[in-house]
């Protein structure tokens, strides 16, 4: 029986359910080629599109053992681990999450929850000594309320005069710096960070000491940290990167970078005060993509529509934030040339910087208002707006100004809320709201320790294992911001027509929610109506935005 024989059944076998078989199958393909990564992820792919997770994710483990430096079986096995959660793990797991925690070319934050989900079920003092939840803390925010409420408690009592030592404090310190410093803070804890602050103002240390560490903890580094000598210690020298050599680079690129546009209309002005205080999201690694043209990307997607050819795409990004979705752009057009744009300099800083780190060439940043772009001489095979419009006190007025940037034959894709989806953060936003509390760091603490103590039954406390609400940065966007919109499928049907566009379809990385869809409403999945008649029936299937395509009628 030839290599490739037994795989093909084996495959069919798991598209057929016929569960009986496939064990026999799967076993006979992979004796046909024992060393071949490629045979047992082809079967956990299919599983995993069979329903079967944790059957998939066994055979992207055993695909990750014989090809560890493949990146595309590290993608596959990152993304194995979506929606797992665990309290023990065999040595391999461990490995692997630790592997993928460290890998240049992931998302740490792909596997954190998996990994979180392991740590804490140890306690906090276990995760500061252990090889796993020292990576975990050091690079990737962690969403577990009960391990956070004790890190909280060590950090305190490590200020307070309880000894903590070095080595803790350092993942500890990081951890309270990815999420802006968002723990619980009492009022002996503010006093004594204040003077922990001046102590240190008045004679900075020239190296990373437990005091230094401590007050990372609490605050971001003053500018006296930038004279601080550069650790050898591998950990401390990732910290001190973040903290120190990051922030400063993205303080001198924002003064350099271009404005297109004023900013003069009063929403817009609102928006860009809240992000140059509050810069979101604070990331730290994309994964990285193999580039791919526009027009087969496209096909892929809507392989029913004809599509232009743009071999080389002009690319806008509309509201790029601090980067991390125009830097996936980027790389995921072959040939592409993107503007990115946003109001916050702040942001603008951050992105241009992480831009710089992962050495994107084909990016160019610059401060610009949506509102103002329509004398922009420019025009664009390809514009992503995502998670931008809905911030506008009028998004149809935003989405005309990018129709009139769209080159001939271009496409757009757009990121909006979901109304139904949104339920929970919308509940959040009422709640936060009637608290009143100041837009300030100590404000902000304080209406996220007024969600975290609501009852589990309570419609907002959902958003507190939401990822943006680990971070002071995140939970402003989340439930605090300053405006915002949110749609249904009738709401873009109106919003598009306004606008001269088409609907296309959208881009579902769910494939139990398209295949639901089409269960109901085969055939329509360009049919706004069909899918507002899906939606209300399934309100959750969109999670919290939709991201979707169009182009000019």
């Amino acid at each position: 029986m030839s290599a490739a024989a037994p795989l093909p059944a084996a495959l069919a076998a798991i598209r057929a359910g016929r569960w009986q078989e496939v064990a026999r199958l799967a076993q006979q393909a992979r004796a046909a080629a024992p060393r071949d990564a490629a045979v047992p992820l082809a079967l956990a792919e299919a599983l995993a599109a069979a329903g079967k997770p944790l059957d998939a994710l066994t055979l992207k483990l055993a695909a990750w053992r014989l090809d560890p430096d493949s990146h595309h079986v590290r993608v596959a096995l990152a993304r194995g681990f979506a929606g797992i959660r665990l309290t023990e793990a065999s040595p391999l797991v461990e490995e692997a999450l630790l592997a993928l925690l460290d890998a240049p070319d992931l998302d740490p934050q792909e596997v954190a929850p998996t990994a979180a989900s392991l740590v804490a079920a140890g306690g906090a003092e276990a995760a500061l000594a252990r090889p796993l939840g020292r990576r975990l803390l050091l690079r990737a925010l962690v969403a577990e309320p009960a391990l956070e409420a004790e890190l909280t408690a060590l950090r305190r009592a490590a200020l307070l005069g309880e000894p903590l030592s070095t080595e803790a404090m350092l993942p500890l310190a990081a951890q309270a710096a990815l999420g802006c410093h968002a723990w619980a803070e009492d009022a002996a804890e503010s006093q004594a960070v204040e003077a922990l602050a001046a102590r240190l103002a008045a004679a900075p240390p020239a190296g990373w000491t437990r005091e230094v560490l401590l007050l990372a903890a609490y605050r971001p580094l003053p500018a006296w940290a930038t004279r601080l000598g550069r650790p050898s210690d591998a950990e401390l020298l990732l910290l001190h990167h973040r903290l120190v050599e990051q922030t400063a680079r993205a303080a001198v690129l924002a003064v350099g970078l271009p404005c297109l546009t004023p900013t003069e209309d009063v929403t817009s002005q609102a928006v860009k005060a809240q992000y140059e205080a509050n810069p979101y999201p604070r990331w730290v690694g994309v994964t990285r993509q193999t580039p791919r043209p526009l027009a087969e990307v496209l096909r892929g997607l809507f392989p029913d529509q004809p599509l232009p050819e743009h071999p080389a795409p002009r690319v806008l990004v509309a509201g790029c934030g601090t980067g991390a979705h125009a830097l996936r752009v980027a790389a995921r057009y072959a040939g592409a040339e993107v503007l990115a744009i946003d109001l916050s300099r702040a942001s603008l800083g951050y992105a241009a910087m992480m831009a710089e780190a992962l050495g994107a060439r084909n990016i160019a940043f610059a401060e610009a208002d949506i509102l103002a772009l329509g004398g922009l001489a420019e025009r664009f095979e390809l514009i992503e707006c995502s998670g931008v419009l809905h911030h506008l006190a009028d998004p149809a007025a935003g989405l005309a100004v990018l129709r009139r940037l769209l080159a001939p034959g271009g496409v757009m894709k757009l990121g909006l809320y979901a109304r139904r989806g949104r339920r929970a953060i919308q509940a959040a936003r009422d709640f936060a709201a009637g608290l009143g509390e100041p837009m300030t760091p100590a404000g902000l603490r304080r209406v996220r320790q007024a969600l975290l103590a609501l009852p589990a039954e309570h419609p907002a406390a959902p958003v507190t294992r939401l990822l943006d609400f680990q971070s002071l940065d995140g939970l402003r966007d989340l439930v605090l911001h300053v405006q915002e919109t949110s749609f249904d499928p009738a709401g873009l049907t109106q919003l598009l027509e306004g606008a001269g566009l088409r609907f296309m379809g959208f881009e579902i990385a769910d494939a139990a929610t398209l295949a639901a869809f089409r269960r109901a409403h085969a055939g329509r999945e360009r049919d706004l109506a069909a899918w507002e008649t899906f939606e209300a029936a399934h309100p959750d299937s969109f999670a919290t935005m939709y991201q979707f395509w169009a182009r000019a009628r």
